[in-house]
Parts: C-alpha cells; sequence; structure tokens
C-alpha cells in the first residue's frame, strides 16, 4: 500500500472508478479527479490543484478512450491524450518531482502482427487515437528520461465490464440482449466484424494490476496490461446470446465495421507478471455473465423496476 493520498485522474471514468474502488480496498488514500474537478487542458488551474493536493502518487487514467470516435475528432484526442498528460507532468515536475506516475497506454500503439505480442514489439500506430496513445507515451517517457520523474507506464489490451459505455463492442451487445429481454428491442443483434480476434481482459483484473504496478513496477518501465489470450468477437457475442432468457438472431451491420480492423491482437503479460506477481483471475464467463448482469439491472432501474 501507498502511504500518502493517490491522486487518479478520469475517476469518473470506467476503468478509474473501477481503479478507485481497487485503491480504497487496499486502504489507500485516494483523490478523485474528473473533468468537472479539475480541467488537465487548462495547465495554471491543474498547476493550483496539484500544489493544493501534494499528492505521492498519481494513476492517469483521463483521456479519449474510443478509437471509431478519433477518426471524427483527431485534433480532440490529440488535446486529450497527449496535451493533458503533458500538462500534468509538467506541474509533478514543478511542485512534486518525487511523485510516482502510473500513465495509462494502450496496446493499439503496436505494429500488426500474427504472434502475442511483447513489450518490445514495434510500434506502427493505425488510427488517429494509436498516434495520440503513442505521442502520449513518448511525452512521459521523456519526463521520466530527462526530467527524472519517477513515471511508470501500461499498454493496456481491450478490456471490459461493468460501466462500460456503449459505444464500446461488449458492452454494446450486452445493453442490446438486455433491451431485448426487456421487450424493448426486436430480437436481432446488430454486429459489426465477428471474425477479429482480441484479448479482452475483465476491468477488474485490469485495475489490480494498476495498483500493482504502482506499487512494484521499475521506474522507466512500460507493461503490457492483457489476459494473453484471444477470443473472436463472434465467441463474445455468442457467449452473451447463450445467457439470454429469450432467443436472438445476429445480423452483421456494414455500418458498424471500423476503417482499420486489425484481425489478430493479442498481448503477453510475462514482464508484468515477473515484476509484479499479477496474474488474471476473472474468467471470460464471469466477465460475461458480470457485463450482461449490469446491463440487465441498467434497463431495470432506467424502467423505474430495478
Amino acid at each position: 500500500m501507498i502511504a500518502g493520498p493517490v491522486l487518479v485522474t478520469g475517476a469518473r471514468g470506467f476503468a478509474g472508478s473501477h481503479l478507485v474502488e481497487e485503491l480504497i480496498r487496499s486502504g489507500a488514500e485516494v483523490l478523485a479527479w474528473d473533468r468537472v474537478d479539475v480541467d488537465l487542458l487548462d495547465a495554471p488551474a491543474l498547476s493550483a490543484a496539484i500544489a493544493r493536493a501534494r499528492p505521492v502518487a498519481i494513476c492517469h487514467c483521463a483521456g479519449a478512450p474510443h478509437v471509431a470516435q478519433s477518426w471524427a475528432d483527431t485534433a480532440a484526442v490529440l488535446d486529450t491524450n497527449v496535451m493533458a498528460t503533458a500538462h500534468l507532468l509538467d506541474a509533478v515536475r514543478d511542485l512534486v518531482p518525487e511523485c510516482r506516475v502510473l500513465n495509462i497506454g494502450s496496446s493499439t500503439v503496436y505494429r500488426e502482427a500474427a504472434e502475442p505480442l511483447t513489450e518490445q514489439h514495434p510500434t506502427g500506430p493505425a488510427s488517429p487515437y494509436a498516434v495520440s496513445k503513442l505521442a502520449q507515451e513518448m511525452v512521459a517517457t521523456s519526463a521520466h528520461r530527462d526530467d527524472g520523474l519517477n513515471v511508470v507506464q501500461t499498454r493496456s489490451f481491450n478490456h471490459t465490464g461493468p460501466r462500460q459505455q456503449p459505444a464500446f463492442a461488449a458492452p454494446a451487445f450486452a445493453r442490446q440482449l438486455a433491451l431485448i429481454e426487456a421487450g424493448q428491442l426486436d430480437p436481432v443483434i446488430r454486429v459489426g466484424n465477428l471474425s477479429a480476434r482480441r484479448d479482452l481482459s475483465d476491468v477488474r483484473d485490469v485495475v489490480r494490476a494498476y495498483r500493482l504496478i504502482l506499487e512494484r513496477g521499475r521506474p522507466g518501465a512500460i507493461y503490457n496490461v492483457c489476459s494473453g489470450t484471444a477470443n473472436t468477437i463472434r465467441a463474445i457475442v455468442d457467449g452473451l446470446c447463450a445467457r439470454s432468457a429469450v432467443s436472438v438472431h445476429i445480423e452483421e451491420d456494414p455500418a458498424l465495421y471500423r476503417p482499420n480492423d486489425t484481425p489478430l491482437v493479442v498481448g503477453s503479460h510475462a514482464a508484468l507478471t515477473t515484476d509484479t506477481g499479477w496474474e488474471p483471475s476473472i474468467s471470460f464467463d464471469r466477465m460475461l455473465d458480470d457485463l450482461l448482469a449490469y446491463w440487465r439491472t441498467a434497463i431495470l432501474q432506467a424502467d423505474g423496476r430495478g
């Protein structure tokens, strides 16, 4: 456990909210920030907030998270992911230079490969989002190398779970099923490319990895956070449909295909396991069980029945 205030940016977001819970369970003193609290693009306000908070550690989860949406507004994604990180690290350097910083990155920075990706694999971002995450990573690497800051980073692979927005595939499928079960949609699940294979983890495993990296990771290191197993999108859809209380037809929708959709993304978590002892603990089946249960409850609550 880290002694002293641990600041989480993006604390009301998907992974950020789960990380806050994980840190609190570990006994940490947590400061939870979201954009309504502090705008990371407002450098003077950010510096003033850091000066007041004096964190001993920061988990930087804030950012624009969606690959598909990055094609529509590239400038906003670059601002949110790159400039906000630069402002945060500038404030740390000037005000709390001993602070430990965990920068949350993305596996999308890697070049396409037919084998499990290690941290040594070449980068080759294929979307505006991926470009922004590689630039964010480079800013953080420079802060460690050139300014001596205690920075450690992740390249996080796909993850899902309760509270993830339905702009992402797995929660979109689960939400559609819950609406179908509630009689609010026709029994049809609309999907994009089902053949793509993705390394998909439960968010609760992912944030446990973040906590352990914050506590035990090597300064300057970058760690893959992944399950080490690839499942097809079809396996996710079929797994959720198998849990449905009603019969559902699966229908492909070309409008849901991405401009660039890599056939396979799977990672190796060997470095993370060696340095922190982390292993994934939540099964694929439990992940789907809990995701669908979350959306069933959310739909009932929206109807005033939950």
